[in-house]
C-alpha cells in the first residue's frame, strides 16, 4: 500500500515539471462513470456509479498527433447474483484505484475553435481499496474485501482505454468534454473470472 501510493505522489509531483516543456498541457478533469464486471461467471453485470478526478499532461509528437499521461483517483466495482446453500445471495463489491492512463490523441482538423478528437490508449491501475458488501434473507453485511480472506482481489490491473471527445479554446484555455471506456484486461480477483468495464464522461481544462 505504501509504495503505490509513493508511486502516485511522484507521479503527481512530477507532472508539473513535465507540462514546463514546450507546448506541453497540464490540466485537470473531473467525471462521472458507470462501471461493471464482465466475464463467463453467470449473474454478473450489475453497474454502479462512480466519480473519477485527476489531472492529465499533453504533449505534441507530430502534427494534430498528441501523446497524454493521466492519473486519475477512480472508483469501480459492480455487482453479481449467487446462490449460496440455496439462499440467493446479491453481491455488491466496490474497488478504488489509482489508475494511470497513457493515450495517443488524434485532434481532428476542423479550423475553428472547436477541435475534435479521438484517442486510445492503455492503462496501469494500481488497487488501493475494496469493500463488499452482500444481502441475503433480508440481512446486510458489509466488510472490507481483505477482512474475512475470502477475497484476494489483485493489486494491480492492467486495461485498455478508447474514446472522443471535443475541444474548445476558450481564451488561454482549452475546454473539454469526452467519452471512453476502459476495459479490464486482468482479472479482478484470484479465481475469479470477473473483469473491470467502465464508461466514464469527463469534463477537462487546461491551464
Amino acid at each position: 500500500m505504501r509504495s503505490q501510493l509513493v508511486a502516485a505522489c511522484l507521479l503527481g509531483t512530477a507532472a508539473p515539471a513535465w507540462a514546463q516543456a514546450e507546448h506541453s498541457d497540464l490540466g485537470f478533469q473531473l467525471g462521472y462513470s458507470r462501471a461493471r464486471f464482465s466475464g463467463d461467471q453467470s449473474g454478473l453485470g450489475e453497474s454502479r456509479s462512480g466519480s473519477l478526478f485527476g489531472i492529465f499532461v499533453g504533449t505534441p509528437v507530430a502534427g494534430p498527433l498528441t501523446a497524454q499521461a493521466e492519473i486519475f483517483l477512480a472508483k469501480k466495482g459492480g455487482g453479481l447474483s449467487t446462490v449460496v446453500e440455496n439462499t440467493p445471495v446479491e453481491v455488491s463489491v466496490q474497488l478504488v484505484y489509482i489508475e494511470v492512463p497513457l493515450l495517443a490523441r488524434f485532434v481532428i482538423p476542423l479550423g475553428g475553435r472547436l477541435h475534435p478528437n479521438v484517442f486510445g490508449g492503455g492503462s496501469l491501475a494500481l488497487n488501493i481499496g475494496c469493500d463488499i458488501q452482500a444481502e441475503a434473507s433480508g440481512l446486510l453485511a458489509q466488510q472490507a474485501c481483505d477482512e474475512g480472506g475470502d477475497v484476494e482481489v489483485n493489486a494491480v490491473d492492467f486495461g485498455a482505454v478508447v474514446g472522443a471527445g471535443i475541444e474548445y479554446d476558450w481564451r488561454n484555455s482549452n475546454l473539454r468534454v469526452e467519452i471512453r471506456q476502459t476495459v479490464g484486461l486482468r482479472r479482478v480477483a484470484a479465481g475469479d473470472t470477473a473483469k473491470n468495464r467502465a464508461w466514464a464522461l469527463l469534463f477537462g481544462i487546461t491551464l
